[in-house]
């Protein structure tokens, strides 16, 4: 996942003569990093708005590669390298679709069973599934035994009522392959509004421009 900001500054040059041309690339490269740092920190910001509880893990996710007068283009990304790639879980927040993880079941919150608190997603918040193993007398993984529980799934169950003389299970998580995502977190939406906003890219180019030209020799 990656965006470039690359760009026609013929209308803002047109006028210039051919020394002041000169100073088109650093200005360009000025306002590109500019922009893109500028995109860095929006992205974060929305994080803790999309995410609950948006651990600092994914807000250092989104990698900047700067500009420079020799090659501008300036590139935002969500990090995909090895263990500290976000892009792996990121891509279905941003992108939605199925995610097939290997050997791995993945856990899906049944909302009308289960009683705690859930991430804006609907998924189990951090930790929660290590607390649950924890305890013992109160969950239990797999699938129930019995008769009656014979269609029943593999997944996370509930005993509640302890402590009347009909104790009872419920499943508040089924086991599953994949899980379905839609799209929530918006990462190009966040990007377009910095360079298309009014202090984006034209507003930048136009003041490194006027700096440039003051300074050039």
């Amino acid at each position: 996942m990656q965006l470039d900001i690359q760009t026609n500054i013929k209308e803002v040059t047109k006028n210039l003569n051919i020394i002041q041309k000169k100073q088109i690339p650093f200005a360009a490269s000025v306002a590109m990093n500019r922009v893109i740092f500028g995109m860095q920190k929006a992205e974060k910001k929305k994080v803790d708005r999309v995410f609950d509880n948006a651990t600092k893990f994914t807000k250092t996710g989104f990698v900047v590669v700067k500009s420079t007068k020799k090659n501008l283009t300036a590139e935002l990304y969500i990090n995909n390298d090895g263990k500290k790639s976000r892009a792996s879980y990121m891509q279905y927040e941003v992108s939605g679709g199925n995610r097939t993880p290997d050997n791995v079941a993945i856990a899906v919150v049944r909302q009308g069973n289960f009683t705690g608190k859930t991430t804006q997603a609907g998924n189990f918040r951090k930790g929660a599934i290590n607390k649950m193993k924890a305890q013992r007398a109160k969950f239990f993984f797999g699938k129930p035994k019995g008769q009656r529980f014979s269609g029943a799934s593999q997944g996370i169950w509930e005993r509640y009522a302890r402590d009347t003389d009909t104790p009872r299970i419920r499943q508040i998580a089924l086991f599953t392959k994949y899980a379905k995502y839609k799209p929530l977190f918006p990462f190009y939406e966040t990007a377009n509004q910095v360079v298309f906003g009014r202090g984006g890219f034209k507003r930048q180019f136009e003041k490194a421009l006027r700096q440039a030209l003051r300074t050039a020799k």
